[in-house]
């Protein structure tokens, strides 16, 4: 943040300066605040407020939360390509065996028309 009062040539060292002495000057503030009038509204949530290391506690939880994310999107991903290739070899087996159902009918229709056509032949 600080970057950002520094200037173009990033030699705004009096700003850089000005900035911290104002956040001491914040941080005295209200310290003073707080103890002139414990029970404050901005005492409260002060003291109400995280502390740092919970804070860069919740920040890894968030990274950690988003790079599983992630990994489960991926994986989602992955298992329905997997899915639509079985789904597709599903499809190509259906149709291979009704094909191949087609023809065992069709041999099996040729058998009996010549079955027929004998017993045809030996009643005449």
């Amino acid at each position: 943040r600080l970057r950002s009062y520094e200037g173009e040539d990033g030699k705004g060292t009096a700003t850089v300066r000005k900035v911290k002495q104002l956040q001491k000057q914040l941080e005295q503030l209200q310290e003073a605040l707080t103890a002139r009038n414990p029970t404050s509204v901005a005492a409260l949530v002060h003291a109400a407020r995280p502390s740092l290391q919970e804070t860069e506690q919740v920040r890894e939880m968030q990274a950690t939360i988003d790079t599983l994310k992630h990994r489960v999107r991926a994986k989602d991903e992955e298992m329905e390509r997997k899915l639509r290739g079985l789904r597709q070899e599903h499809e190509k087996v259906r149709q291979q065996f009704e094909v191949k159902k087609c023809a065992a009918e069709e041999r099996e229709t040729r058998a009996d028309m010549r079955r027929i056509k004998e017993m045809e032949k030996q009643l005449a």
